[in-house]
């Protein structure tokens, strides 16, 4: 478990590899961590936040300035995963389990998508 972060692994340590990703209500906005890194954006991706959670567990410094290779290579992430779930909802998968047509109208209907 990263020192950054509080309680344990209920799934395992392999489960805290890989990239995690997050949206605000309405897809208003997003969030991406990957490894040390956590992004944040609006929907234009326009306003962005970096932060080192190993550095800066609280996100208190943004450093877009400071790591543009960083900014660019999760922004890339983020819009393939926007691409692939968010604007298709249906073809949004959990360990290859589909969500059907049924579910997706339940979630619109709830505001998680549009």
């Amino acid at each position: 478990m990263p020192s950054y972060v509080q309680g344990e692994a209920l799934l395992g340590e392999e489960a805290l590899s890989g990239t995690a990703y997050s949206e605000g209500k309405s897809f208003k906005s997003f969030k991406i961590q990957n490894g040390k890194w956590s992004l944040m954006t609006d929907k234009a991706m326009k306003k962005l936040k970096l932060y080192n959670l190993e550095d800066d567990p609280g996100e208190t410094q943004n450093l877009v300035d400071e790591r543009p290779e960083i900014v660019r290579q999760l922004l890339r992430e983020l819009r393939q995963q926007y691409e692939k779930n968010i604007r298709n909802p249906a073809r949004v998968e959990h360990e290859g389990v589909g969500i059907d047509e049924r579910a997706v109208e339940q979630l619109k209907t709830l505001g998680y998508v549009e």
